[in-house]
């Protein structure tokens, strides 16, 4: 890892304490330190999007859970509990190919069902204490909260996708300039005559779906290259979040600052407003870009463009690989 995750690191510090008073006796000591490690973890699963995150965040559920199975003879249910309630917010970045944010939108919801039964039928069943009433409530009310989200965006990326207005493929790509993460000016057709471009245009550092997409361009970076494709992100950040943001994600390609967000208008991949809330996000008034990508050939011409329902096209750059194949031919 280029960057050390603080609170993560944090967390797994506390988990060490929880797992310590488990053995020593402490089961509701051991509770709070895995509660608490919960809370510190969960604050960089959206701003790293790393493995690191997505396989410590289900353990701190589990020990969690353990903490509350303490001294209970038989499977420990509130451990499987916890851990499938901690990996449920993650399943839509995991399997981001099959779920994108459009698809099986029923799925949370689903889950969210089956949690509150287990939930209850668990604690009434066995005659459970007010810890194991008390402390998994937190970690499904703010599952619901980031449910609610994954619902709201996904219905409103599939109108966007059914009122689209992104320039269509064949037609001339608007020319611009923009400042990279270091601040120079790129201009799109200073790549005339020379290179191919893909545009992907991002929500911000704040998107781990977007986080992954630019970690899956990075590992396809070099192919693009013997491609003479060159890879040019665009989004609503200055480029001093995007300096932080290339840094924190080890990128070593160009994040171009759309600030005013002219450049998405001029693709039509722009948004007036955030689909789930334009309150928690309030740098980004302006609105927000949707999730696009754009292959333009050296002749200056869109060959290619993504979909805001098939965003999921995104983590596919063999796609992209077919369409320039039949370019070069």
């Amino acid at each position: 890892m280029k960057n050390i995750h603080p609170l993560t690191t944090a967390g797994i510090g506390l988990a060490i304490g929880s797992i310590a008073c488990l053995f020593s006796g402490f089961p509701l000591l051991a509770t709070a330190f895995a509660f608490t490690g919960y809370f510190f973890t969960l604050p960089e699963v959206p701003k790293y999007t790393s493995i690191f995150q997505f396989i410590t965040f289900p353990i701190q559920g589990l020990l969690l859970g353990l903490s509350l199975d303490y001294g209970r003879a038989g499977f420990p249910v509130f451990a499987a509990f916890l851990f499938l309630v901690a990996l449920g917010p993650l399943l839509r970045l995991i399997f981001f190919k099959t779920f994108m944010h459009t698809k099986l939108l029923w799925v949370e919801p689903t889950m969210t069902v089956l949690f509150f039964v287990a939930y209850f039928y668990f604690n009434l069943t066995q005659h459970r204490e007010w810890p194991s009433w008390v402390f998994p409530l937190f970690p499904m009310a703010f599952n619901i909260y980031l449910f609610q989200g994954f619902l709201v965006e996904g219905i409103a990326y599939n109108k966007i996708a059914a009122q689209s207005k992104m320039i269509d493929v064949d037609s001339p790509a608007p020319d611009f300039e923009l400042p990279d993460q270091m601040g120079k000016p790129v201009s799109l057709s200073s790549f005339l005559g020379k290179r191919n471009v893909l545009l992907i245009f991002g929500r911000g550092d704040w998107c781990p779906a977007c986080h992954m997409m630019m970690r899956m361009y990075e590992k396809n970076r070099e192919k693009l290259q013997s491609k003479n494709v060159m890879l040019l992100a665009i989004g609503p950040d200055d480029f001093d979040v995007n300096r932080e943001m290339a840094e924190k994600l080890g990128l070593d390609f160009r994040i171009l600052a759309d600030v005013k967000q002219e450049v998405s208008m001029k693709y039509g991949v722009h948004q007036e407003k955030d689909p789930v809330s334009s309150k928690l996000r309030v740098k980004y008034e302006p609105g927000l870009p949707t999730p696009a990508s754009f292959l333009v050939c050296d002749k200056g011409i869109i060959r290619y463009h993504s979909r805001a329902d098939r965003v999921g096209e995104f983590l596919q750059p063999e796609i992209l690989f077919d369409v320039i194949a039949k370019l070069s031919a």
